[in-house]
């Protein structure tokens, strides 16, 4: 729900195998050919293209200890992680599992460590929307890396002048994060520090599989909602315990 893609699921079978996805990716071994096997099918898609540039670049300057910074600063690559989870493209995504498991793990070592409460502005489908309006109260997950700011003026500024297209409405997400809620929330981190942007977009990243809880959704206008969501803790789902035991039967192969 949270892109006009399908970023995100319901408490259901298909939340059931993104959650073992996202668990299977992040738990790969590393192999020291990850990254040039996917620069090598990169080069193939992006060739006599702009973008082949950025490939390039990506392979001369990346560094695992700062993923990060190259998710901000290359185009390519910040486009091609988002539009593989959401519709989740399971050759690219384990092609792109050395880059996702890096930017958990700085997500993790850098974890905010106050609540926050941050902003997200984006088109959304009036069908999304009608599902969103039956979701109050429900549990709501990511496929993506979801990128929020502090600034709820930030949030707003791209769709401030403009109207939605047809059968699209604009929706602000309201998410409140407490990192000492549980011990097992799924990480969010202040990346001022360590984007390209600086502190230009006040910018907290999400990590893809976090679960929300849905509060409450409102209309604020002509086209324009307002939605208030909760971050939870990854073990607070229906289907926990069914996760565990796939988990493990998958870990055991």
């Amino acid at each position: 729900m949270l892109n006009r893609e399908q970023s995100t699921t319901e408490i259901n079978g298909t939340f059931l195998f993104s959650q073992l996805l996202i668990h299977a990716l992040l738990h790969m071994k590393s192999l020291s050919t990850d990254i040039n096997e996917f620069v090598t099918e990169c080069a193939k898609k992006y060739a006599g293209q702009f973008k082949f540039k950025q490939v390039q670049e990506f392979y001369n300057s990346y560094k695992s200890d700062k993923p990060i910074l190259e998710y901000t600063k290359t185009s390519f690559l910040h486009e091609l992680i988002n539009k593989t989870l959401r519709v989740q493209n399971i050759d690219m995504m384990f092609l792109l599992r050395f880059h996702i498991r890096d930017i958990q793990q700085q997500l993790a070592q850098h974890q905010c460590q106050s609540p926050v409460r941050v902003y997200r502005e984006q088109l959304m489908s009036t069908q999304e929307v009608e599902r969103l309006l039956s979701s109050v109260d429900q549990l709501i997950s990511t496929n993506t890396i979801l990128s929020t700011s502090l600034e709820r003026m930030i949030a707003e500024f791209f769709f401030s002048d403009q109207l939605p297209p047809p059968d699209f409405e604009i929706i602000l997400f309201i998410i409140d994060a407490d990192p000492n809620a549980a011990s097992d929330v799924t990480p969010f981190v202040n990346i001022t520090q360590c984007s390209q942007f600086g502190d230009a977009k006040q910018e907290v990243l999400f990590m893809l599989g976090s679960i929300f809880c849905l509060t409450n959704i409102h209309q604020e206008g002509d086209h324009m909602w307002v939605a208030s969501m909760t971050l939870c803790s990854d073990g607070v789902h229906e289907l926990r315990n069914l996760f565990e035991t796939l988990k493990d039967e998958v870990e055991g192969e």
